[in-house]
């Protein structure tokens, strides 16, 4: 059975919304027990193989004051028209969520020896090879933490280990990208003097930094600012696909440079387009892995008319065409489980075999599969951790 590191799941908010997002009473412990409601609970997390993860808490608004963007999420903005970000969050409003969600991650650990909060390198390669979870908690937006960066420290000692500076909304440390199809991601301005200050602080501390969901400018900030490597947890290939969270071939190269990875995602709208609107022509992973410069050459020729792709074929795809672009030291698997609209193909965790088989057919060498399975992700976390 294969091995998985994943760099994004919304598990644990999915299994305890915040109080301020509950319409009815939670389930205790549900995570530990099993939700089927979830793309992923501990029995099935642990029956896949799927032993590390980064587990995001992101905050949503309040009711009533819902995020619009998965409504119209990823729809083309007409020409000329800049795509609309989401508000901001208020401050108390994340950290008083982000405690809370964090308490039941607690509480369940507590109950249980299946999954284990991870605060050092040595802890997560410790807790996998006891074929246990690896919970790496990682905050989806820094909304949670203040101008002066107290609550950084507190989250620290907590056990917070990564940090997505923005989600697709602007907050004090930078500006996130919209939602948008067709799209580029250069769509504002880039990190603020708090933002930098939160960068030189983590590397300080020892908190990986999260590129995703931030824009253009805010990521070549971050790589300007970082010694650390570039990470962009959960993304896709805006080559094959011209969603704005996509990254473009020079973004990817700027990872390699520095020495991070990509987690590709597998939320369908970032990898083939919004349903009903999907591209006509992505390569497939075979050909993709074995002829890279022809199928590059194709991309562009949109009108090229192919099989089209299924969903899971179009994971494999985009980890493919980022392997191949700058190397497979540098992508991985960043799933966005319980956050995304997954393939149609994969009801939940324990389908993640299908992606390693997937990625096998298309031609991948056991040592490049373990990389993007797990190994790849093991080697940024103990580069970005003290």
């Amino acid at each position: 059975m294969s091995i998985f590191f994943d760099g994004h799941n919304d598990s644990f908010v999915k299994c305890y919304p915040p109080r301020h997002l509950r319409t009815v009473p939670i389930n205790k412990h549900a995570f530990v027990h099993g939700y089927p409601q979830a793309h992923i609970d501990l029995p099935r997390a642990l029956e896949a193989g799927y032993l590390g993860a980064l587990c995001a808490i992101f905050i949503d608004p309040p009711l009533g004051e819902e995020s619009t963007c998965l409504q119209a999420h990823n729809r083309e903005v007409p020409e000329g028209r800049q795509p609309d970000l989401e508000p901001p969050l208020d401050h108390q409003v994340a950290l008083t969520a982000t405690l809370e969600v964090m308490s039941h991650i607690f509480q369940d650990e507590r109950i249980t020896d299946g999954f284990k909060v991870v605060r050092s390198y040595k802890e997560l390669t410790d807790t996998m090879s006891r074929q246990k979870l690896a919970v790496v908690i990682h905050l989806e937006g820094c909304e949670a933490i203040d101008v002066n960066l107290e609550a950084l420290e507190t989250l620290y000692q907590a056990g917070v280990r990564s940090l997505g500076i923005c989600w697709s909304r602007p907050n004090i440390f930078g500006t996130g990208v919209p939602f948008a199809y067709k799209v580029h991601p250069n769509t504002g301005p880039g990190l603020t003097a708090t933002g930098l200050a939160l960068v030189k602080r983590c590397q300080e501390l020892g908190i990986m930094l999260d590129a995703a969901h931030i824009n253009a400018q805010g990521f070549f900030d971050l790589a300007a600012a970082s010694e650390r490597p570039l990470v962009v947890s959960h993304s896709s290939a805006f080559t094959l696909c011209p969603a704005s969270r996509g990254l473009t071939d020079e973004q990817l190269a700027t990872v390699a440079e520095h020495q991070g990875l990509v987690g590709v995602t597998m939320h369908v709208p970032d990898l083939i387009g919004p349903r009903g609107q999907e591209l006509a022509y992505i390569p497939s992973a075979e050909k993709l892995y074995t002829n890279f410069k022809q199928c590059r050459r194709g991309i562009s020729n949109r009108h090229q008319q192919e099989n089209s792709r299924t969903e899971l074929e179009a994971v494999i795809a985009h980890i493919v065409y980022i392997g191949k672009q700058i190397g497979f030291d540098h992508v991985a698997l960043g799933s966005d489980f319980d956050g995304c609209l997954i393939p149609d193909q994969i009801k939940d965790v324990t389908d993640l075999n299908l992606i390693s088989d997937g990625l096998r057919q298309a031609g991948l060498t056991e040592k490049e599969l373990e990389k993007v399975l797990y190994k790849n992700w093991l080697r940024v976390l103990k580069a970005s951790w003290l």
